[in-house]
């Protein structure tokens, strides 16, 4: 295997832009990725958490609070593969920009 040489400037000017800006970027992705998986979850427990709630009387069960908790539990579920979804397109992002960063290393 051959020593590869790693180019100064292209070190300085990758880990410069990720650092101030590729860095930021990715926070924010991985952020609303996240809140995105937080709205899904709650989505799916919603009958779980309303009937918790009707059963140390925090509020009333009635048949539209039921019906309505199901109707977000179907979102919450049809949400959860595009989620699935997401998730792995930005991993999958993130590993292709990491390996773009490295061959600049070596340009």
């Amino acid at each position: 295997m051959k020593n590869k040489k790693i180019n100064k400037g292209a070190f300085i000017g990758v880990v410069g832009f990720n650092s101030s800006i590729g860095l930021g970027a990715l926070i924010v992705l991985y952020a609303i990725l996240a809140c995105l998986w937080v709205i899904t979850l709650l989505c799916i427990a919603c009958p779980a958490i309303m009937i918790f709630a009707g059963v140390i009387h925090l509020q009333t069960v009635t048949a539209i609070r039921i019906f309505i908790s199901v109707l977000v539990c179907s979102g919450g579920v049809e949400l959860a593969p595009i989620t699935l979804k997401l998730t792995h397109h930005l991993i999958n992002l993130t590993k292709q920009y990491l390996n773009l960063s490295k061959k600049m290393f070596y340009s």
